[in-house]
């Protein structure tokens, strides 16, 4: 998972690894340097690689505090 202002700084990335089927990953609304973000629209990038398998999702989240 990435998150990007719309301005394409980087503001969230993380990695997991997961076994086969459905996973879950939420996001706590912080930053990577574990700093609270401003409320505004943000751009997310959602990758799902497996064997023989790779799918990328985007769109828009909008956080209101």
């Amino acid at each position: 998972l990435e998150i990007f202002t719309l301005t394409g700084e980087e503001v969230f990335t993380t990695q997991t690894q997961e076994n086969q089927g459905a996973s879950t990953l939420v996001w706590d609304i912080h930053n990577n340097a574990r700093q609270s973000v401003a409320s505004g629209l943000y751009i997310y990038i959602l990758r799902a690689v497996g064997t023989g398998f790779e799918e990328t999702r985007t769109g828009k989240i909008l956080i209101v505090h």
